[in-house]
């Protein structure tokens, strides 16, 4: 018989609970002998109900109906075979109780395996590490927190990456779907997992080209939020900006990189996505935001000094956060727009939107290139090599102008050392 629960039961109940509403206990879904629990606290299990057989606990809502479902009909089979799985989890529970070996075997719940991930493989080998880390830690691990590794599931994970999709980020969840089949990949042959459950899952959207191009109404409505913002958010989203370059490029910047005096930014081919150093000039706003930065320091005593790194609260460590960041600096946009927020915008549409912009007022693409350091027909090969000195004086003159174009947008005075180039028609 098909089930009678449904998501959106579930989360009505939820909802009258929160309201102070009074519900009944037990919510029967006809498939299995499985029911729905709802606590006078609030907590929702999924638990059987089969006569002759004691209730046996399954686990929270939050792993959803598909994953309760399945767990439901094993569990019929093994009690058609004289197997009660609630016996088996009261051995394993008094089993756990009693003296343990000398040999502990590590811990193979789901989240001491995310941890033990991230710090064995992904920091030492992958760049996107730190997304990789906030996505799991996210929508994942609260999710399965304290699960076996090798109990989740297909649908578990099916219905964690619905999850994603239904809050309105399809390409985040595309996005969780392959930082958690790394994980099942490298924990297969760690001998965590038999096997990698995300391979058959099926890919929640499909990928589209990045296009969103801020309009100027839009760009000032950032602007000003950035100043409700606050450090170190805030500067961090005006220096993507004025300079058009990527977020981590920005916000993972040491001091040591930048000439102040000479007004330029060199980041050495480690922090850059392509593995070519790149230098970028950086126009006189972009200069005045730098020196208004606070400076932390690091260390004992005679060895205390300043920390290199330019966006931090730790002195050690770059600053984070940045999903509830973003989301305070929307919250800020619709405060000063009526209430209404803007359509769905990423902070990489910044740089996209830079190199709309310095085109639109006339500079040409092999210099857009250049002050974004891509690498295309124009820069490609032996050729690049010998022009990327060339440049220099037009990404000057190219960001020089975008940041007069942003500061006129917002309605701040320029400074006189910015200047405009003649538009250029294409040919």
């Amino acid at each position: 018989m098909a089930g009678s629960l449904t998501a959106k039961y579930i989360d009505g109940i939820r909802r009258r609970i929160a309201a102070g509403e009074p519900v009944k206990e037990w919510h029967a879904d006809n498939s299995n002998g499985l029911f729905l629990r709802a606590r006078s606290s609030g907590r929702l299990t999924f638990e059987i109900r089969a006569r002759p057989w004691p209730n046996l606990a399954i686990g929270p809502a939050e792993m959803g109906l598909a994953a309760a479902r399945q767990i439901a009909a094993e569990t019929v089979v093994s009690r058609a075979k004289g197997v009660d799985p609630a016996a088996e989890k009261k051995a394993a529970r008094e089993a756990a109780k009693a003296p343990k070996a000398a040999a502990v075997a590590p811990d193979d719940s789901f989240d001491a395996i995310v941890g033990r991930y991230i710090e064995r493989h992904a920091k030492p080998n992958l760049r996107t590490w730190r997304d990789m880390e906030r996505a799991l830690q996210k929508d994942c691990v609260p999710l399965w927190k304290g699960v076996p590794i090798r109990q989740i599931s297909r649908p578990m994970i099916g219905e964690a990456l619905d999850r994603i999709v239904d809050r309105g980020a399809p390409r985040q969840a595309s996005t969780t779907r392959l930082f958690l089949s790394g994980l099942f990949a490298w924990a297969v042959g760690r001998g965590y997992a038999d096997d990698n459950p995300v391979e058959k899952v099926p890919v929640p959207s499909k990928a589209v080209a990045r296009d969103r191009v801020l309009s100027d109404p839009e760009l000032a409505l950032i602007w000003r939020a950035a100043d409700a913002a606050g450090y170190p958010f805030g500067q961090i989203v005006k220096l993507l900006m004025l300079t058009g370059q990527r977020k981590a490029e920005i916000s993972d910047g040491r001091w040591s990189e930048i000439d102040m005096a000479a007004g330029l930014w060199s980041l050495p081919p480690a922090r850059v996505k392509n593995k070519r150093a790149h230098t970028f000039p950086l126009p006189a706003p972009a200069l005045a935001i730098l020196e208004g930065l606070p400076r932390i320091e690091v260390g004992q005593g005679k060895d205390r000094t300043l920390s290199d790194l330019i966006f931090t609260t730790t002195g050690e460590t770059s600053v984070s956060g940045f999903t509830r960041a973003f989301t305070n600096l929307n919250k800020a946009i619709a405060a000063q727009n009526g209430g209404k927020p803007l359509p769905h915008w990423t902070l990489h549409d910044l740089r996209r939107t830079a190199a709309t912009r310095m085109g639109d007022l006339g500079v040409l693409p092999h210099v857009i290139e250049a002050v974004l350091n891509h690498i295309s027909g124009h820069k490609a090969g032996v050729a690049g090599t010998y022009n990327r000195a060339a440049y220099e004086q037009e990404k000057r003159e190219a960001l020089d102008i975008l940041a007069r174009h942003i500061l006129t947008i917002t309605g701040e005075s320029p400074p006189s050392n910015v200047v405009s180039l003649p538009k250029r028609r294409a040919k």
